[in-house]
């Protein structure tokens, strides 16, 4: 569990704890087991006072909260978010890189057999 600090635009001291649960997914009718991780929120205080049913959208940039019967929301920083979802973008990005370079080779692979067979 990580917890995350910031005070809103309005003032509002923000507390928000995370915990990162690790998942199985089976998929293909069974064939195929894959592990996943997802981030929760697990319990967030605003000003001090503990909130009732947090749950962190799923885009990552705000909390959707209930307060007094309510609902609320409050945007999560730009530095906070880059922490929240530092290991997740990193892996996207090294995804992205693998499958250019992938992309890539293959472009080269085919544009030879292409040049050999115009020869």
């Amino acid at each position: 569990m990580k917890t995350y600090n910031w005070t809103t635009a309005k003032g509002a001291k923000v507390e928000l704890t995370i915990e990162e649960r690790t998942y199985t997914e089976t998929i293909a009718d069974g064939a195929v087991e894959r592990e996943g991780k997802i981030k929760e929120a697990t319990e967030i205080k605003v000003n001090g006072n503990k909130v009732s049913s947090p749950k962190l959208a799923l885009n990552g940039e705000k909390v959707y909260f209930d307060i007094g019967g309510r609902n609320a929301e409050t945007e999560i920083p730009k530095e906070t978010r880059e922490q929240i979802w530092k290991e997740e973008r990193q892996a996207a990005r090294a995804r992205d890189a693998a499958e250019a370079t992938a992309e890539k080779r293959y472009q080269d692979g085919k544009e030879a057999i292409e040049r050999a067979m115009q020869e």
